[in-house]
């Protein structure tokens, strides 16, 4: 096969022979086919000779590596490029760490797209919105859309000092959701005064009672 989606069937269904040294099958083989990648090996039973490698499917995204073995043989190996499967849910992949009240969070949070076998769907079509938990003052873009599986949030900021924070994504098309670990939003201080009122005009070069 030259491709295939992860967690499919192989198509065409890869098949093997145990030959002699004249190329013909010998037929009354006993012994055993083994397909391993990635650590995970599946075994075959011989029948007149071949073997069939059914059921078999990949689950790892890429170019995959197939070694298949028999006895003492001298392996075989064949690669197959491995899909992403359809999106199965989201995943945080970053939750803001020095979050302060007004500014953009950093690090920017993000949220990817993932397939039941997590591989990360990169040329999945959508969006995604950010909302908070509790609901707290907010601003910045609440709305993005995926980009190589990935969504990124740079300028959304919190205008609350708040402890325990998290953030709620929702797919916007999908029922698929996902939410970040707890952080805290400190407080950015005070940064202006201002003069609330006044019983006079102010005048330029006067004096001001606060």
């Amino acid at each position: 096969p030259q491709g295939a989606q992860s967690g499919s069937q192989l198509s065409p269904a890869p098949s093997f022979c145990v030959q002699d040294s004249e190329g013909n099958t010998v037929t009354q083989s006993h012994l055993s086919v083994v397909a391993a990648t990635g650590g995970v090996s599946k075994t075959f039973s011989v029948e007149q000779g071949c073997a069939q490698l059914l059921p078999f499917s990949l689950t790892s995204a890429g170019l995959v590596l197939v070694t298949v073995s028999a006895g003492s043989l001298p392996p075989l190996h064949f690669t197959v490029l491995v899909s992403p499967g359809p999106p199965a849910r989201l995943n945080v992949t970053v939750t803001p760490a020095e979050a302060v009240s007004g500014r953009p969070l950093s690090p920017a949070p993000q949220v990817e797209v993932l397939d039941e076998f997590d591989n990360r769907v990169l040329d999945h079509v959508g969006n995604v919105s950010v909302t908070t938990d509790p609901v707290v003052l907010s601003e910045g873009t609440r709305v993005r859309g995926f980009e190589q599986g990935l969504a990124s949030f740079p300028d959304l900021k919190v205008l609350d000092a708040i402890a325990d924070l998290r953030l709620s994504f929702q797919h916007s098309s999908l029922n698929l959701s996902a939410t970040s670990d707890p952080f805290t939003v400190t407080s950015s201080g005070l940064c202006c005064l201002f003069v609330n009122s006044s019983s006079s005009p102010v005048v330029a070069g006067g004096k001001v009672q606060v």
